[in-house]
């Protein structure tokens, strides 16, 4: 990556002792933007403010010449003016965009230099109210699948185009409410009010949507794990960012686990499956044994 220099700033940092700060710039894909400096007081950079209160460090970044994806990691606090434990688990801040690039707090009028721009947030480790980055260069696009691979299980997505089935139509998309949340789980299980058909384990593996606008969870997806017809008791994959409360509405797409056996037996759209059941596993090992007369 081509970077420009000021020439007061190339002298600045030929010295034996430098005054140099970092700024990041994390870019959501709803477009809000995050600022801010491993400094110990904020900055303000082009009429933009860099907080320090939230201050982001990171590790030396890992660059080469070769096609290898270029990383490094970055460390953040976790606090509700700014990047939150919430929001990071919620999916918010997935795929989002860092620029980075450093400033001589000293003097702020030599201008910058960027030491990256456009990598990506990849996975995210929460612990102790802090969060480890892993910050990925552009060279993750060329990772990124462009056509379909053969595979044993299905690759269309449920409900799509490819897969064909009306959703709406066939009966396969149900709404409800919650009734009472569990006390010791609250964000992971609760019990729905009644109505739901839970016959037959077709929700485990269905996706839920939170549907009641200005809930905190409003908008947010998850799988369902576990779904008790008996007492009405739905058990989520994973916890929500936040607590589930009584009255939330929801609405569940029934899940798929993508077999040719499924979609032919359950669905009847053998036609549209999208996969490859017959092809030989990789890995698996045939013996081929040839049979000589005897002498």
């Amino acid at each position: 990556m081509k970077t420009a220099i000021s020439a007061e700033l190339l002298a600045h940092l030929a010295q034996e002792v430098t005054t140099i700060a970092y700024c990041w710039v994390i870019t959501r894909r709803d477009a809000v933007t995050f600022r801010f400096t491993d400094h110990d007081c904020d900055l303000v950079v082009s009429t933009k403010t860099y907080l320090a209160s939230s201050a982001m460090g990171g590790t030396d970044v890992k660059q080469n010449r070769s096609l290898a994806v270029d990383n490094m990691e970055a460390m953040a606090f976790l606090d509700s003016s700014s990047i939150t434990d919430a929001d990071l688990r919620g999916g918010l801040f997935d795929g989002a965009t860092v620029d980075l690039f450093m400033v001589n707090w000293a003097d702020l009028t030599m201008g910058v230099l960027w030491v990256l721009r456009g990598w990506q947030f990849g996975s995210v480790e929460i612990r102790d109210a802090t969060c480890t980055v892993e910050l990925r260069g552009i060279g993750q696009t060329l990772e990124t699948n462009i056509c379909d691979l053969y595979s044993e299980t299905c690759r269309a997505d449920f409900g799509d185009a490819q897969c064909g089935i009306d959703l709406e139509g066939s009966g396969m998309m149900q709404g409800g409410a919650v009734d009472s949340v569990s006390t010791t789980s609250p964000r992971h299980r609760f019990v729905a009010s009644s109505g739901l058909d839970m016959t037959g384990g077709q929700l485990v593996g269905a996706v839920l949507t939170w549907t009641s606008t200005g809930t905190s969870n409003f908008g947010l997806s998850v799988e369902i794990g576990a779904a008790d017809p008996l007492t009405d008791t739905i058990t989520l994959f994973g916890p929500m960012p936040y607590d589930i409360s009584p009255g939330d509405d929801f609405l569940i797409v029934r899940g798929c686990d993508k077999t040719f056996t499924t979609c032919e037996g359950v669905f009847a759209n053998a036609l549209n499956f999208r996969g490859e059941p017959w092809v030989p596993i990789s890995g698996l090992s045939i013996r081929m044994v040839r049979n000589h007369p005897a002498k």
